[in-house]
């Protein structure tokens, strides 16, 4: 544990660093949410805050918060397409969350929008998957999660407008999260040599008062258990995919600002601020 730790607090105080300055990206940047997360409620609207606060130009996209990837996947294309008509601009920037990144893969592979994605960067995505997913999906079979379906699509329904309830639903949205289905996915969803890839992960103290959400803490133990240094759903094996930036002490939730009891604080507009400004450094 002794190597994250070191890596994080690094990694961390060099993007502060580099937040101190101002610019603005070449291309807008789109934000793509998690599953069960929105636009509007459960939003990654800290992480909007943080990267206008530096002039760039940011829009939430408007995707499910349940489904499976090949549907939230159409649906962050319409949205692309959208901005790209409102803005002018020929190529956006993805930053996304958890299972968005997933989505954003999807979208640019297989859905022929890589001359429209300048870069994808991932925060907390589950590449390779993740043991909560399979642990789901196995109660699921077994008959014991009977109305889970129905109760988290009316639950999503309530927080996000862009929910589509026949779009798959929960079962096949967790299903595209399993470690059989990320293995799958890879295998078929290659990356575009067009676009630049990078990802970041976190890691939490579960065993220190705050150092995680107390609905995280279960799955933090299940995941150590199986893959490692976890952010409470996805290892940090997981996560990296493309030029792996680095981790930061954060949990699942605040690693995009979402929640606030019971977890370390992690200072989010910074980091964020910091990823924005190495984008616009690269010429994104």
């Amino acid at each position: 544990m002794t190597y994250p730790i070191r890596l994080s607090s690094v990694f961390l105080f060099s993007l502060i660093f580099l937040a101190a300055a101002h610019g603005e990206t070449r291309h807008p940047i789109v934000l793509a949410h998690g599953f069960l997360a929105s636009d509007g409620l459960f939003s990654m609207k800290r992480v909007a805050e943080g990267l206008r606060q530096q002039g760039h130009q940011v829009f939430l996209a408007e995707v499910s918060a349940v489904g499976p990837v090949a549907v939230r996947g159409v649906q962050l294309g319409a949205y692309v397409d959208k901005v790209l008509e409102q803005t002018g601009a020929t190529q956006v920037n993805l930053i996304a969350h958890s299972m968005g990144g997933l989505d954003a893969r999807y979208l640019i592979s297989r859905l022929g929008f890589s001359a429209k994605v300048a870069s994808l960067t991932t925060l907390s995505t589950p590449h390779r998957g993740s043991p909560i997913a399979d642990k789901i999906t196995a109660e699921i079979n077994n008959g014991r999660l009977k109305g889970l379906e129905r109760f988290v699509n009316l639950l999503a329904s309530v927080f996000n407008h862009a929910t589509d309830l026949d779009a798959g639903g929960v079962v096949e949205g967790i299903y595209d999260l399993t470690v059989e289905a990320s293995a799958k996915f890879n295998q078929e969803v290659l990356d575009s040599p067009a676009v630049y890839y990078q990802s970041y992960g976190g890691f939490a103290h579960a065993d220190q008062p705050h150092g995680i959400h107390r609905l995280l803490k279960g799955n933090h133990r299940t995941i150590e258990a199986i893959d490692g240094a976890n952010d409470g759903m996805v290892s940090l094996h997981s996560a990296q995919w493309g030029n792996f930036r680095g981790a930061v002490v954060a949990d699942h939730f605040s690693v995009v600002g979402l929640g606030r009891k019971n977890m370390a604080p992690f200072p989010v507009e910074k980091f964020i601020q910091g990823v924005g400004k190495d984008l616009e450094e690269r010429g994104y």
